[in-house]
């Protein structure tokens, strides 16, 4: 099979090429929960609090290791009773999943954290007003560990964009011929007159003063 390519035939080339490609090795939707536990001074006539996560304050490192991924942060989140804000706290989190074809050279890419759940605070009083509250909060991302690849895909060949691109010849710089002007010395037409008049390229002669 041929076709015209600039008033020529062409024929069509079946080849093999060598491409990088980007293999998955894994993609999965991960549940995360941040929780932790901490000492608190309330007032045992508060009524109702609320923790309200920040996802923007979501701090996610992961590392890979042979055949083991390891997500670690925390997110920053407000504790929030009867509509004041009592306190800023930290949420740290762990998860490990278990991959045997992961390895530390790969990449990874992680979309951005989705919240699923607060569970209410939950409170154990002690005396003279002092307690301790446990948070929890649950979120979702989708982990992708990616390792890249040689392949080898058929294509056809129609032809070359610039068919002329190793001819030297339009590769040739002309450089510019920069000229002087030159100054040439004629004998004047009067024999008893010994002085010399410049003359110019154009013909023209110059007088001094």
């Amino acid at each position: 099979m041929s076709i015209e390519q600039n008033g020529q035939c062409k024929d069509i080339v079946n080849v093999n090429e060598m491409v990088l490609i980007q293999s998955i090795i894994l993609s999965k939707k991960l549940t995360i929960s941040a929780y932790t536990k901490k000492d608190i001074e309330i007032h045992p006539k508060i009524k109702k609090c609320k923790f309200v996560p920040d996802l923007n304050s979501m701090n996610l490192q992961v590392s890979l290791l042979k055949g083991l991924v390891i997500l670690q942060g925390f997110i920053k989140g407000k504790l929030i009773c009867d509509g004041s804000i009592i306190d800023t706290i930290t949420l740290p989190f762990q998860h490990e999943l278990i991959c045997e074809e992961v390895c530390p050279g790969d990449e990874y890419k992680t979309t951005p954290p989705i919240l699923e759940g607060v569970l209410e605070p939950q409170f154990i009083y002690e005396e003279r007003g002092c307690g301790i509250i446990i948070l929890k909060a649950i979120f979702s991302l989708q982990l992708t560990v990616i390792r890249e690849k040689i392949g080898k895909v058929s294509v056809t060949i129609l032809g070359d964009i610039n068919e002329d691109r190793c001819n030297n010849e339009h590769f040739k710089v002309n450089s510019p011929v920069c000229e002087k002007n030159h100054i040439e010395y004629v004998e004047p037409e009067c024999c008893d007159c010994h002085e010399k008049k410049p003359k110019s390229l154009l013909g023209k002669y110059m007088s001094y003063d």
